[in-house]
């Protein structure tokens, strides 16, 4: 397991300055707020992944695990999702 530090969340959202966020990478939940700015958690962890260690993550589709789109709109899927429960 790789160990981010401080460091490489401060690279990642300099880049993110830079570069900006595709809107598909944008925050549905939750988000980073620094520098008086807000950043997309994942997309920052993300980014301070490739910065450490200069690979991408594993696609989770790659390695056997299926992906499914929750509606915005359906609490109760999210909450099921949140909760870890099959549904």
């Amino acid at each position: 397991m790789i160990e981010l530090m401080g460091a490489d969340i401060e690279a990642a959202l300099n880049e993110i300055d830079i570069k900006g966020v595709e809107s598909k990478r944008r925050s549905v939940r939750h988000c980073l707020v620094e520098r008086g700015r807000h950043y997309p958690t994942k997309h920052v962890l993300y980014c301070a992944h490739i910065i450490k260690t200069g690979k991408k993550w594993p696609n989770l589709r790659g390695v056997g695990f299926r992906m499914v789109s929750l509606p915005r709109s359906d609490t109760q899927s999210n909450r099921i999702a949140d909760a870890g429960i099959k549904a």
